[in-house]
């Protein structure tokens, strides 16, 4: 498995969009890290590993700025790194896995290389460093890829100006999981016109076209994404849980 080359393809996902430059700048930091780890081997020189380290750094604050911009609709020139990454996980607008990667890398990898500058990395550790900041990225552009599917959503039900309900009779009226089944009836009649026929959404993409749907359909439907269930022993992840009063249907 090529963590980068997945990376790649789906920072090609954004072809178009004002965040593929600044994406394509955080690749290029992994790139540049993993380079510096080739050359340390070859070369035999120690140091470079520890330029892996800054390298992924850069990666790890580039993507957390262009996450920011993503997720928030906001500008984060104004904002510290830090003050970023506070507001993303305090907020929780992190997906719980992410914000689990988040503070790995940043306790692991980011907090040592910042604030000891006599500190020295080895050739394991800048290893384990590019595959953690590879991680968190990659996880990371998954939600970013749901949210820009839910902005582009959300601009089609607009430009077609009919209410998303207006064919299903007696929607008012349903119980909450079959109103949910016609709902998805509804969006799937609609859903291949507004792709791009050369192009195949990905999971993240899809799920974020169809909560917009949902959410621009029936404003009374919460929805929640990534929920953990325990059943039993086991812990399950459901894909979305919408809610409506008492209400709840698992998707």
């Amino acid at each position: 498995m090529d963590l980068l080359e997945l990376i790649q393809q789906k920072v090609k996902r954004f072809a178009g969009s004002s965040h593929r430059s600044g994406l394509e700048a955080v690749v290029h930091h992994i790139e540049v890290a993993e380079n510096y780890h080739e050359r340390a081997i070859q070369e035999n020189n120690e140091y470079l590993f520890t330029d892996v380290i800054y390298r992924t750094n850069h990666a790890f604050e580039g993507i957390l700025k262009e996450a920011y911009t993503v997720l928030t609709s906001q500008d984060p020139s104004s904002k510290s790194p830090y003050q970023i990454e506070k507001y993303l996980v305090k907020n929780n607008i992190l997906r719980e896995r992410v914000a689990a990667l988040l503070m790995n890398y940043r306790v692991e990898w980011r907090n040592p290389s910042t604030h000891d500058y006599r500190l020295f990395f080895t050739e394991q550790e800048a290893f384990l460093a590019i595959v953690s900041i590879c991680a968190f990225m990659n996880i990371l552009l998954d939600q970013l890829l749901e949210k820009a599917a839910f902005d582009r959503e959300k601009e089609e039900v607009k430009r077609i100006g009919k209410e998303p309900t207006a064919n299903i009779k007696g929607y008012e009226s349903l119980e909450v999981w079959k109103s949910v089944v016609e709902l998805l009836k509804e969006y799937s009649a609609k859903f291949p016109r507004s792709l791009d026929p050369a192009m195949s959404w990905n999971e993240a993409e899809k799920l974020g076209g169809l909560a917009a749907f949902i959410y621009f359909a029936d404003k009374k439907i919460s929805i929640s994404r990534e929920v953990s269930i325990v059943s039993g022993n086991q812990r399950v992840v459901a894909d979305m849980v919408l809610e409506k009063g008492k209400e709840r249907v698992i998707f």
